[in-house]
């Protein structure tokens, strides 16, 4: 039988139209990861968001279980329950108590109009549980001003006493 013998040219490597879908191919996969991981690390953010408003919550309520109201609460509470104040969004929580003294607020601030819509539709810990006045914890945001491309916003959660 008689081989055939090759030539340098068919022995030569990649084409280029090879190698540019490779990198074509890799773009997509690289881009795909990126958009995956932007999300995870949202979904992260919230999440904390969700354990930290849990704690201060529950932390506030512990603090003031034995008093009949919220009278002298205000924003060293988030400290003294070992809060920095800090949000993972680069904004702050704080604390104010309404003018009865009977509820008080959260507040998260620094949002984007997304994370702020987001928070706002969130299932709140003590969403379903009476408050003072038998009330429900309610939700609202406000979104201030247009920075930029950025429209910062808060997002305001009311709670009260557990009855």
């Amino acid at each position: 039988m008689k081989q055939i013998k090759k030539t340098k040219k068919q022995e030569s490597g990649r084409s280029m139209i090879e190698m540019v879908g490779v990198l074509a191919v890799m773009g997509l996969i690289t881009a795909g990861a990126f958009v995956l991981i932007t999300s995870a690390m949202r979904s992260q953010k919230i999440s904390r968001v969700d354990d930290d408003v849990s704690a201060i919550v529950a932390g506030t309520r512990l603090l003031y279980n034995s008093q009949e109201n919220f009278n002298g609460l205000n924003n060293t509470a988030i400290e003294a329950l070992g809060f920095s104040g800090t949000n993972p969004f680069g904004g702050s929580y704080y604390i104010t108590v309404n003018s009865d003294k009977t509820k008080f607020d959260v507040f998260i601030d620094g949002l984007s109009a997304s994370e702020c819509n987001t928070l706002k539709s969130r299932n709140w810990p003590g969403n379903n549980t009476a408050i003072a006045g038998g009330e429900k914890v309610t939700v609202s945001s406000d979104v201030a001003s247009m920075t930029g491309t950025t429209c910062k916003g808060v997002v305001k959660i009311t709670y009260g006493k557990v009855q």
